[in-house]
Formats: C-alpha cells, structure tokens, sequence
C-alpha cells in the first residue's frame, strides 16, 4: 500500500481542468471512453466520467459493447478509443508486479501512439522485480504507482469488496481472489 500519489485522487476542481485543457491546446476534438454494460460498475464509472468531462468543456462520447468486443477493441487502440474502463483483481498474493502488469510492454493496455514502451514506466515496473530488498521493491512500487497515476495510465474510481461466506457445514474451503472449490465438501 502507498499513497504517494494522493495529490491525483478527487480534486474535483472543473475551473483547474478547464485551465489544464486549453494550456494543453485542447480544441474539442472527440474523446472515446471505451465501456461495456456486462459490468455495471465499469459502465457507471464510465458515464460519469463521460459526464465530468463534459462539464469540463470536453468533447467526450461512451463507445459502449459487450465485454468480449470491448476487450478486444481495447487490444487494438488504433481503432478509436482514448479511455477503457476495467478492474483489476485483488492480486496482493501475486505481488506489486501483478498490480501494474496491464501498463508493462508488450501486453500492455495502455499503448503510446509509437507503440514503444515508456521507458520510464519500464524502469520503475522492473525495479519492483529486481529489488534486492523488500524496501527496494516497495520503494519501486510507490514511484511505479505515482508515476503511473500523474501520467494518467490508470485512474483509480475505486474498490469493490468481495465477500465469500459458507454455511457451517462446508468443509475445506479457503477463501481466496478466484474461489477453489477442489476439497471442498459437506460434512
């Protein structure tokens, strides 16, 4: 956990945004975001943000598929979208490389216009791997994290909790990101 980049959460600020877009030379062209209904959550987080960016002066339309054409579009940027909404899974037993292993070249979804890899996201995402010390890969973790977030290759709208609950008489399970169900049974 680190909360090095708390400064890019909920500014909230549609004067700044406003300011920010036409200091970038912002001239109303078309924003895609990338959604899909299959999930409900992504879909939402997409129409507001859609809704926010308006409200800011963007030219921002949902381009909205089922799961499957939208995974699939989203693997292929050069065909219209600026924005793809997903998750990720609660991957803590995998490790820090996991949590950002969607932006890493060459499976990344995020895709420079050059299709080459960012260099500075690669250097801190591979000194998570080849930290010699625990401290090391933290540290890397954390600038991996803020780096990726003020460059806005991922924007954190939240988290979702997954609950998993058995009846007394299950036996051997254990809870787990994906449920096992091998030596689980009822006494």
């Amino acid at each position: 956990y680190t909360d090095i980049a708390k400064h890019t959460y909920n500014i909230k600020d549609k004067e700044k945004a406003k300011k920010l877009l036409q200091e970038a030379g912002y001239k109303g062209e078309k924003i895609i975001l990338l959604t899909n209904k299959d999930y409900s959550n992504m879909y939402t987080a997409a129409l507001v943000m859609s809704e926010q960016m308006k409200a800011a002066g963007m030219n921002a339309e949902l381009k909205v598929l089922d799961w499957p054409a939208t995974v699939q579009l989203q693997q292929t940027p050069a065909n219209g979208w600026n924005f793809f909404f997903t998750g990720y899974g609660t991957n803590t037993s995998l490790g820090g490389l996991a949590a950002w292993r969607f932006h890493a070249h060459p499976n990344n979804a995020y895709k420079p216009k050059d299709n080459k890899p960012d260099e500075t996201f690669m250097k801190h995402f591979n000194a998570i791997a080849n930290g010699k010390t625990l401290d090391e890969r933290k540290k890397a973790y954390a600038e991996t994290e803020k780096y990726a977030l003020e460059q806005v290759l991922a924007i954190p709208f939240g988290t979702l909790t997954k609950v998993q609950v058995v009846r007394s008489n299950v036996e051997g399970f254990k809870p787990f990101r994906i449920p096992r169900m091998s030596n689980v049974y009822l006494k």
